[in-house]
């Protein structure tokens, strides 16, 4: 139970001059008779209550703005393991002084994983499957999974717009997860990385460049793929940057 300090130290931390009407309430407030049920439409204390059963005492004008509270709390200071995905995480709100009670459930989504690059670009290549319109794109309930994959850095990206909750079996949410790269993802990052590396190369030294990935790599940058990318036991981003630097060093000799 909430005594009357405790709500004057909760407006004191939130800078907000306590109310006339809240004042009045407060007075009366550690009376054990107390029984006092109002409702009021001004900065009023709410009880924010967490799934892991950590409460806090708020000073907010309404539930919409506890609300932002919580859940700016939940998503700033979360520690969930999310190496699925998103989690969803509820909580509760309750007005002291009114007794009305509100539940609430926010979506906690995985941080992008950092790039080799400034930012990840998302593609969706042919290979991925699914729509032929928009490959990477699967039906699903009553929405899509989608995948994509950053060329940069072979990290997968899916997203999926009817997730089911575990542990309710709630669906039709939405979710969004992030895996490592394989082989077929780093065999896209290297083919594009030779494309643009090809492309920043003068013409007439192109068939030099051609020739050097062709001895590193056994067959032209387009024939690239999976196999060649576990041939060559090219496992993460280390040994692409390896193997490219040995293109660069092959090209001199050639």
């Amino acid at each position: 139970m909430y005594t009357a300090d405790d709500i004057r130290q909760a407006y004191d931390r939130a800078g907000i001059d306590i109310p006339s009407e809240v004042a009045e309430i407060l007075d009366s407030w550690d009376d054990p008779d107390n029984s006092i049920e109002v409702q009021l439409e001004c900065d009023r204390p709410f009880v924010i209550g967490y799934e892991d059963g950590h409460e806090e005492l708020v000073i907010a004008a309404s539930f919409d703005e506890a609300r932002e509270v919580a859940e700016d709390s939940i998503l700033r200071y979360c520690n969930y393991d999310m190496s699925d995905g998103t989690v969803w995480v509820d909580y509760w709100i309750t007005d002291l002084f009114s007794g009305e009670r509100i539940d609430g459930t926010v979506a906690v989504h995985p941080d992008e994983p950092d790039c080799d690059e400034a930012y990840h670009d998302w593609q969706a290549p042919e290979w991925f499957g699914g729509c032929k319109e928009n490959p990477g794109v699967w039906e699903h309930g009553g929405g899509v999974e989608c995948t994509r994959v950053c060329r940069n850095c072979g990290v997968y990206r899916v997203s999926d717009s009817w997730a089911r909750r575990p542990g309710t079996g709630q669906e039709g949410l939405y979710s969004v997860r992030y895996e490592d790269p394989d082989s077929h993802s780093l065999a896209l990052v290297i083919r594009c990385r030779l494309e643009d590396m090809r492309d920043d190369t003068e013409p007439e030294y192109r068939r030099r460049f051609d020739e050097a990935v062709e001895r590193v790599f056994g067959c032209p940058i387009w024939d690239i793929d999976h196999e060649v990318v576990e041939r060559l036991e090219i496992e993460d981003m280390s040994d692409v940057e390896d193997v490219l630097d040995r293109v660069m060093e092959t090209e001199k000799s050639v």
